[in-house]
């Protein structure tokens, strides 16, 4: 076996800074990646990627393919991400009603309000610098989250809290801090506390919906605590990356901001090109069940291989000027939120938050401008930010 000379180590902390160049070396020079310290595999163009998204027989998503501790956070086989069929599928089906088209589309008016109110609340902070990432883009998310779930307003900010002490404190973490194993079984017990109560007194929510499952037998005791703390997670993190991530980019491209600002019916068409750009998942990890042959590459059966949505979805071959933000563009086929039998079930409602979140802010502060240099999100996989400094104008 032939090393490569390129240094990808998702744990780093340069990746988190800006991965981009990396992952261009890799589409460039070696597609299909070994990382010897690590003993990992990475896979950098689209073909390549979306070919092992769509394999899941080859390509398996058990939690042995985890590149941290952080899957410990989602218990007893209640994560369907960790799993393939039949066991995903049986999981996703339970889920799969409350996230349709219509369910989500009603979800509208509710957030369109609550973006109003976010907004309003930023601009009575004074004339200073405002932080859009913490006051919208993981405010928005986690009021709909608990809206969705049925969480009562008063425990929101107390989610949310722990939500934050289970990412890592620092770019490259990969195991537990002592905050984030305190966190993880508070919001385990919440959910199953809540969802006791739900089956007495039930409502229109997601949580009922989970104890009628849980009574039918659909779903088991011990997967709860794992499907409520990945729909949680997931849902907040997910929109907090595309939220904060597009407001960042488009500061930073004036002229394709101006766009959206004179033609707002771009902006649904500009979610996904802001998706395709700099996604809120760099990637995910895969276990090999075979050997297999990925160009002049023997990967061997039980290898752990890492998908790298964000490099595919700058591939060269696949998208003109990669590199370049083009609100105009129409990037069929992106990768931001995967391919196949795990292609996320949240982003029908992922995208509808974004696109009332640009909306907002767009009519309100056409202008507004960085001020400072933004605070990425040490995590793994996850591109959000934790801070977006601005000077509403």
């Amino acid at each position: 076996m032939t090393f490569s000379a390129i240094e990808f180590d998702p744990y780093g902390a340069a990746m988190s800074a800006d991965p981009y160049p990396t992952y261009r070396q890799l589409r460039m020079n070696d597609p299909i990646h070994y990382a010897a310290d690590r003993d990992m595999w990475a896979l950098s163009r689209y073909n390549d990627v979306r070919s092992a998204l769509r394999d899941w027989e080859t390509f398996s998503s058990k939690p042995s393919a985890e590149l941290s501790d952080l899957s410990q956070l989602f218990t007893a086989g209640g994560n369907m991400l960790d799993s393939d069929p039949p066991l995903h599928d049986e999981l996703r089906k339970v889920v799969r009603f409350p996230f349709g088209p219509r369910q989500v589309s009603s979800l509208e008016p509710h957030i369109k309000s609550r973006v109003d109110v976010l907004l309003d609340r930023i601009s009575d902070e004074g004339g200073g610098a405002v932080d859009l990432a913490q006051g919208l883009a993981w405010a928005l998310p986690t009021d709909v989250v608990c809206l969705l779930l049925g969480v009562p307003d008063e425990f929101h900010d107390q989610l949310l809290d722990w939500l934050h002490l289970l990412q890592p404190s620092q770019p490259g973490q990969t195991t537990l801090s002592a905050a984030a194993h305190d966190a993880s079984p508070r919001i385990s017990q919440y959910f199953l506390d809540l969802i006791s109560f739900k089956q007495r007194f039930p409502a229109e929510d997601l949580l009922s919906y989970l104890g009628r499952a849980l009574s039918r037998g659909e779903i088991s005791p011990e997967q709860i605590p794992g499907m409520c703390s990945l729909l949680f997670t997931a849902g907040i993190e997910t929109t907090a990356g595309l939220i904060s991530n597009s407001l960042l980019w488009l500061a930073r491209f004036p002229e394709e901001r101006q766009r959206l600002v004179s033609q707002p019916e771009l902006i649904t068409d500009g979610i996904e090109e802001l998706l395709r750009f700099d996604p809120p998942v760099q990637y995910l990890a895969r276990t090999t069940t075979r050997s297999v042959q990925m160009g002049d590459a023997q990967i061997p059966c039980g290898a752990r291989v890492v998908l790298i949505y964000a490099s595919a979805n700058r591939d060269e071959t696949q998208f003109d000027n990669p590199d370049e933000l083009r609100i105009l563009r129409k990037p069929r086929g992106h990768l931001a939120f995967g391919d196949g039998l795990h292609r996320c079930l949240g982003a029908p409602l992922a995208r509808l938050e974004g696109r009332l979140a640009l909306q907002g802010v767009l009519e309100r502060y056409p202008n507004y401008a960085l001020d400072g240099a933004p605070e990425v999100c040490p995590g793994l996989s996850l591109r959000a930010l934790s801070s977006l400094l601005v000077r509403l104008q």
